[in-house]
């Protein structure tokens, strides 16, 4: 079926506009702060950032008059990245994007949902820096589980499959802890036994002795009457 030219026309502009929305939304998901005379852009290399996969701090710098970008960062500067729940974190180096000057990244695979927190420390320009960009609606996007995205299947995400490893080697050895304990028991038990026939085999031994020196005992008495 043809469609006429007023509903091709509206085919359009819907297609417009979701694509504006999805890159206003990218743009969005990065923070923009003027540090001193240099504006930064911080965010992940890739949006939506997803639990699991290959990511990274992804740095934009410029003079924020000349809008001149701002060269040797992976010489001067490090990003420290945190998890902000756990509190876990790591220092990165920055890596320069080839062929883009002023753009810089440091990869890394968020293991774990939630907000992530990326502090700039080094020297620029002879400046100090020491500059602190947290996911959130005013700065970069979370970290989110995969999961929502997945087809045709879920799959468990590292973070729980290594909770069940963890968690089957625990009752792995306290099975085998429970066994030793058992073993333990068993053999005492046994050892006991063991003794208890001793005694038992010993008792039975000086009784049959005690019998026969009284038999011997009685069989002088009579002769000796």
């Amino acid at each position: 079926m043809k469609l006429s030219p007023v509903c091709r026309l509206m085919s359009a502009a819907v297609v417009i506009v979701s694509l504006g929305a999805v890159l206003s939304g990218s743009a969005f998901a990065h923070g923009g702060r003027q540090v001193g005379k240099f504006e930064f852009n911080v965010g992940f290399v890739n949006e939506p950032a997803l639990e699991g996969r290959l990511n990274g701090v992804d740095l934009r710098v410029e003079n924020a008059e000349t809008e001149e970008p701002l060269l040797g960062l992976d010489q001067s500067v490090q990003v420290k990245v945190t998890h902000v729940s756990s509190g876990d974190s790591k220092i990165l180096d920055l890596e320069p994007v080839k062929d883009e000057p002023g753009h810089y990244t440091a990869a890394f695979i968020p293991t774990a949902p939630g907000e992530y927190r990326f502090q700039f420390t080094g020297a620029i320009d002879g400046m100090q820096l020491d500059e602190t960009f947290a996911a959130g609606a005013d700065e970069f996007s979370m970290v989110e589980s995969s999961k929502a995205l997945q087809i045709p299947e879920q799959q468990l995400e590292m973070r729980e499959i290594g909770a069940a490893i963890r968690g089957a080697m625990a009752a792995a050895a306290q099975a085998q802890d429970s066994a030793a304990t058992a073993n333990m028991f068993a053999v005492g038990g046994l050892i006991a036994g063991v003794l208890g026939l001793g005694f038992g085999a010993g008792s039975l031994v000086i009784a049959r002795k005690q019998q026969q020196t009284g038999a011997a005992a009685g069989k002088r008495t009579a002769l000796r009457g």
